[in-house]
C-alpha cells in the first residue's frame, strides 16, 4: 500500500489497481470491505464517455491534510494529465466526480534496451554492433510530428 492511503479518519483506503484492462483508483471500506472504483472525470473539455472508460488512472498521492487526491490519467494517443479531487466531493458523489486540472504533461518518448554485450566484449571495442537512426511519421493518430528512434543491430 502507499504510505499515505487512508481517508475519512481511516474509514477508506485509496489505491490503484488493475480494473479490467486499465488501471483505476479504487476505495476500499475498512468497515465492510466493499470495493468501489473512483470515477473522476479527468477528460477536460470533452464529454466522450468511451474515452473515460479507456483511460488509466492512478493515485499519485494524497494531499498533506488527507482532504484531497492527486490523480494521474493516461490514455492512448493523449499526453498524461494530473488532476485534483477533494475527498468530500468524492464521497458525497458516490465515487463519481469531476476533477480540477492541475497539469497537462508534454508528450515524451522513452525507450530502453537490455545489455547486448558479454563481459569480454564490454572491455573491447564495439565492432560487433551497428546502429541506424530512423525517422518516421506515425501512421495513426493526429500527430504530424516525426518520431526518431535508434535501432541497434548485431554486425
Amino acid at each position: 500500500l502507499p504510505t499515505s492511503c487512508f481517508i475519512e479518519n481511516g474509514k477508506y483506503i485509496v489505491l490503484t489497481t488493475q480494473w479490467g484492462s486499465v488501471s483505476k483508483v479504487i476505495t476500499v471500506s475498512t468497515e465492510d470491505g466493499s470495493v468501489s472504483p473512483v470515477n473522476a472525470n479527468l477528460v477536460f473539455g470533452e464529454s466522450d464517455d468511451n474515452r473515460k472508460e479507456n483511460a488509466s488512472q492512478g493515485l499519485v498521492c494524497l494531499t498533506d491534510d488527507n482532504e484531497g487526491l492527486i490523480l494521474s490519467q493516461v490514455e492512448p494517443n493523449k499526453p498524461a494529465v494530473l488532476g485534483y479531487v477533494t475527498v468530500k466531493d468524492l464521497l458525497e458523489s458516490g465515487n463519481s466526480c469531476s476533477a480540477q486540472l492541475l497539469a497537462s504533461l508534454s508528450p515524451i518518448a522513452a525507450s530502453s534496451h537490455s545489455d547486448v554485450f558479454t563481459e569480454e566484449e564490454k572491455n573491447g571495442d564495439d565492432e560487433n554492433m551497428s546502429y541506424e537512426v530512423l525517422t518516421m511519421n506515425p501512421p495513426h493518430g493526429n500527430a504530424n510530428i516525426p518520431v526518431q528512434c535508434i535501432l541497434l543491430l548485431p554486425s
